[in-house]
């Protein structure tokens, strides 16, 4: 084979590689949304097409690991490098928002056959934050926004804290039997998956800054001390 060829080859790749991460990107937002909805409008359907939609994800990840591992043997330049093992990262957080989409699914499902079931107003307040996180993290992949990823890392702390008031509230009710324990648990686990989505998109986040800037934001005071 050509340098010529080889060069051509690679980029094919490479942009097969960028193509099917963005796919994959589109289908967690979708799954996520999808969950969600499940749980707000007690919809059985909706969380049943969530909980399919997670093998198509789980699907594109493999693809993309093989991909992956297939570019990086043919020692791509520095910059191509940082675009692969950032997007092998943000791909399995993608595979992970599928997941806890999922769990949230079937949560959901539970609590459509619970009756006088109640979604605490603080959950669809919470899946809206975690959900514009999620699509501004993805946002900021594709147009290179270092700036707005770094503000989604900043909205994390927002998350955690809706998270510590649901369960809160859910463990005073069950106390207080206003709720049964059951309804409480589901509503603790919903809470926590989305906390959990919300970890995921800040995680995409901090790739996208490493992939544009070359610069690890995980832990600053080790970067400021550098």
């Amino acid at each position: 084979m050509s340098n010529r060829t080889h060069i051509s080859h690679l980029e094919s790749e490479f942009s097969e590689f960028k193509n099917k991460l963005l796919v994959m990107a589109s289908h967690a937002e979708s799954i996520m949304n999808t969950a969600v909805r499940s749980v707000i409008e007690r919809d059985t359907s909706l969380a049943n097409d969530a909980e399919a939609a997670d093998s198509i994800i789980d699907r594109l990840e493999m693809e993309m690991d093989d991909l992956g591992i297939k570019i990086l043997s043919q020692a791509p330049l520095a910059r191509d490098l940082r675009m692969i093992t950032s997007g092998m990262k943000i791909a399995k957080d993608l595979e992970r928002v599928g997941d806890e989409s999922t769990t949230i699914a079937r949560q959901a499902r539970v609590m459509a056959e619970a009756p006088n079931s109640q979604t605490p107003e603080r959950i669809p307040e919470m899946a809206n934050m975690v959900g514009n996180m999620l699509s501004q993290s993805l946002s900021a992949f594709v147009s290179g926004n270092t700036q707005s990823a770094k503000a989604v890392v900043k909205q994390d702390k927002k998350v955690d804290a809706l998270n510590k008031e649901v369960r809160s509230v859910a463990v005073r009710a069950i106390s207080e039997k206003k709720l049964t324990v059951d309804s409480g648990l589901n509503y603790i686990v919903i809470s926590r998956c989305l906390e959990r989505i919300g970890d995921h998109a800040k995680n995409i986040a901090r790739d996208v800054v490493y992939l544009f800037e070359a610069k690890d934001i995980r832990h600053p005071k080790l970067s400021s001390n550098s």
